[in-house]
């Protein structure tokens, strides 16, 4: 992926499209293509990011659109849709897999379980606790614009119950 965003800023292009950079990296690879983009966002460089890395790709955006089924169903700019998606108590914290990005995850985890399994104070039991997660299964509710004096046309409001299906 460095190597094709390395080609495609051979031309120095004032417009740069990345399609999926992150898809089926390693997670700290995909920290540094994030951190790439990053800093072409700095120099100036305009880029149009098609991502399903949804905390990384929200970080780096001023505007956003998430689209679900071919459908806009969200948008914003990246701060206030990443505020709006951990108000609806979906967890964006990079620890939160931690344990299962790396290579090493299996051992780590069996070496857990023998520590805890032999450790006398949890008399040979495992706590569990189970985190259930519906992605696609969230829908925001449909929107109209707020104003002071809004006007909504029959053709708009069926538009936005069309899209809130």
């Amino acid at each position: 992926q460095m190597l094709a965003i390395g080609r495609g800023l051979m031309s120095e292009p004032g417009f740069l499209i990345l399609d999926e950079p992150s898809l089926g990296l390693a997670p700290l690879v995909v920290e540094q293509i994030f951190e790439v983009t990053r800093a072409l966002r700095a120099q100036g460089l305009t880029i149009l990011l098609i991502e399903q890395h949804l905390k990384g790709a929200l970080a780096l955006c001023d505007y956003a659109y998430v689209v679900e089924n071919g459908r806009i169903v969200l948008e914003g700019s990246g701060e206030a849709l990443l505020a709006e998606l951990r108000s609806l108590g979906i967890n964006l914290h990079p620890a939160r897999f931690a344990g299962l990005r790396t290579p090493r995850w299996r051992e780590r985890l069996l070496e857990h379980l023998t520590r805890t399994l032999a450790d006398s104070r949890h008399g040979g039991r495992l706590a569990l606790t189970f985190e259930i997660v519906y992605g696609h299964a969230f829908k925001p509710a449909p929107r109209a614009a707020v104003a002071a004096e809004s006007a909504v046309s029959l053709e708009q409001m069926r538009g936005m119950l069309r899209r809130g299906r």
